[in-house]
């Protein structure tokens, strides 16, 4: 895991995740809208994956119940971002989106 590490600077880190937190933070008030419910969030998390930690991904992929992948590209960065919800998660998820369990 050491590799993680060195995948990318702590500090361009934290500005990656705070990214996140304002694109979750529209998505969230973009489902408050639609469902017509409060939709709380809390801050996320961010892991680097590096080429030689599938071992880790493979653990993330047995106890997801959806994912959700989105690739990026740009003239300085390119990559791919995953929402892992658990199935507690994807159950509510489903309840706020259909009104109904």
């Amino acid at each position: 895991m050491s590799e993680k590490s060195t995948v990318l600077h702590e500090d361009l880190k934290e500005i990656f995740v705070e990214i996140i937190n304002i694109g979750l933070g529209k998505a969230a008030a973009a489902l408050s809208e639609l469902t017509e419910r409060p939709v709380q969030i809390t801050a996320p998390s961010l892991e680097v994956f590096g080429p030689g930690s599938l071992d880790r991904v493979s653990e993330l992929e047995s106890i997801t119940s959806v994912r959700i992948h989105q690739s990026f590209t740009g003239p300085e960065l390119a990559g791919q971002g995953l929402l892992i919800l658990n199935k507690p998660g994807a159950l509510h998820m489903a309840i706020l989106l259909m009104g109904e369990p």
